[in-house]
């Protein structure tokens, strides 16, 4: 397969995103003014490692090690770019593929992240149930009116 004109020049742009913790929308501008076209347009072109979908406020670190794992994982253990560049480049036909350990891992943070939304929303109904229970216990019960307080009073 024929490598894409502008491959090395995407693997550059995703590797300086990666190393800037950045957003996928700084990076598809930033390659929309150097390359003249968005990811999703070159990847219909057949350019590999961006044709996964990434939503823009999506961080590229993120979607690196969702959809480009053995990416990711060069680029902690490697801070040279130049070099995971030539890797990128050289000995991979990396391409955009979900690993399933890093979606099993994220599907374990949305379900505690759920789960943990629903005990904020238990607890905030029990204690409005216990609030409103108090006030209805005893419906004769006088309000204070304030008017024991010493402000505004003659002497």
């Amino acid at each position: 397969m024929k490598e894409h004109p502008l491959q090395r020049s995407w693997d550059a742009l995703l590797i300086l995103h990666w190393r800037r913790d950045n957003k996928f929308m700084a990076l598809s501008l930033h390659c929309k003014q150097m390359l003249g076209k968005y990811p999703n347009e070159l990847g219909k072109e057949g350019m590999i490692r961006c044709s996964a979908f990434a939503h823009p406020t999506t961080h590229v670190r993120v979607w690196v090690d969702t959809y480009l794992h053995p990416l990711n994982v060069k680029l902690w253990d490697i801070e040279d770019n130049k070099r995971v560049l030539d890797w990128c480049n050289a000995s991979t036909g990396l391409d955009c593929v979900a690993s399933r350990k890093v979606r099993k891992w994220q599907d374990e943070g949305t379900k505690k992240s759920n789960y943990g939304h629903l005990q904020m929303q238990v607890s905030s109904l029990a204690y409005d149930l216990e609030r409103a229970g108090n006030r209805m216990s005893n419906p004769n019960q006088v309000k204070a009116t304030g008017r024991g307080s010493k402000v505004g009073r003659k002497r």
